[in-house]
């Protein structure tokens, strides 16, 4: 598998992977970007390798997908609920 350019780059999330993670596409890898949804595009900064791709994280969220919603848990990201 082709390593993907270490730097931030822009990708739109097309599913949920098993763990949670929004999955996108970049050339040939696949990254695994938490707390993303299906339509969601973003910026996005690469990390380290994880199985079959890699982990990323959002820089900038630039559009959120349709299935996006509040979370109802004030506390939702630091304790996950």
């Amino acid at each position: 598998m082709k390593k993907p350019v270490k730097h931030d780059i822009e990708v739109e999330i097309d599913s949920i992977g098993a763990r949670g993670d929004g999955l996108a596409k970049a050339g040939d890898a696949r990254l695994y970007v938490p707390f993303t949804v299906p339509g969601d595009k973003a910026l996005v900064r690469l990390g380290e390798q994880l199985g079959d791709g890699y982990a990323a994280h959002v820089v900038k969220l630039e559009r959120p997908g349709t299935s996006r919603v509040e979370p109802p848990c004030k506390h939702f990201g630091e304790c996950g609920g």
